[in-house]
């Protein structure tokens, strides 16, 4: 007969405690294996500031959502975990990072000592990219609510500092970038709300399409949603207001070519040059008042 539910559990709490003894004894032998970081990084290690966590020095990476979690309620906050969790991120590229932002600028939430703050502010500076979706990520969780009326009172200041300290660190050519970037991507939001004006039915539709026709598509931009592809064209004829009881969402398509994230980058330098492809096709996104990412 096999063990009861109930024994397998107590087999199983008895060999990992075994495990993280193993570990904690001789780290130096397991250092090169990320996972094993699970057996001596433990709440009760860190809250006992075990001497073994010294061994972080030379630990091997984990992968980024690995090290953010040491930001998270899940551990107790410490200098050694902070500090090799910031150089676990820093060992990866930004394109590599930026589909974490979320949870980066969460984490925030839980950086004591400004680790995060700072590796944000590095991120920033190597990566357009990465700094404009820190930038949309941030006004949007500065705030409680979506319509941006109550602060939170743990992340506004800290986010507002960091947004206008990245802002401040653009050069002239990222500046403009970024200038261009956020109006393209404000004058598609704001037809939402303008639209709410109008009945819903043909007459929203119309008004749809006919502020679409009004946004010129600059030479380098991309959807927030899409930073792998550069846009081409807008169909100022897809607008479609989609049924919503307060606001107004609508649905417009995008003619688009997939470069890649550091190709995209690249365009935005001076002179840079976008070489239409097969990689060419349209993209639906949709797109609501009070919302700062499609």
């Amino acid at each position: 007969m096999g063990m009861s539910p109930r024994a397998v559990l107590r087999n199983k709490e008895v060999a990992t405690k075994e495990v993280e003894c193993l570990v904690q004894l001789n780290p130096d032998l397991v250092a090169h294996i990320p996972e094993a970081l699970d057996f001596l990084v433990t709440a009760s290690s860190i809250n006992k500031d075990i001497p073994q966590l010294s061994h972080l020095l030379h630990w091997k990476h984990v992968s980024p959502v690995k090290a953010l979690s040491y930001f998270s309620r899940q551990y107790p906050q410490h200098q050694k975990t902070a500090e090799y969790a910031v150089r676990c991120l820093n060992s990866y590229p930004p394109d590599a990072v930026l589909f974490y932002i979320p949870q980066l600028v969460q984490a925030i939430r839980n950086d004591k000592e400004s680790h995060l703050q700072e590796y944000v502010k590095t991120l920033a500076r190597r990566s357009q990219l990465a700094a404009h979706q820190l930038i949309w990520n941030m006004d949007v969780n500065k705030f409680k609510d979506k319509e941006g009326r109550r602060r939170d009172p743990v992340l506004y200041d800290i986010l507002d500092g960091i947004v206008s300290s990245i802002i401040e660190g653009f050069s002239d050519a990222d500046r403009e970038c970024y200038t261009q970037e956020f109006a393209f991507v404000e004058a598609i939001t704001s037809i939402s709300e303008k639209i709410t004006k109008f009945p819903k039915g043909e007459e929203r539709k119309t008004a749809c399409n006919k502020f679409l026709q009004k946004i010129d598509v600059p030479k380098y931009c991309y959807l927030p949603c899409s930073p792998e592809a550069i846009v081409l064209d807008i169909d100022n004829t897809s607008g479609k207001p989609l049924q919503s009881a307060a606001k107004a969402p609508f649905l417009a398509n995008f003619k688009v070519v997939r470069r890649g994230i550091k190709k995209v980058e690249n365009v935005a330098i001076p002179n840079g040059q976008i070489s239409r492809s097969c990689n060419e096709y349209v993209q639906a996104v949709i797109f609501k008042v009070s919302d700062s990412l499609p």
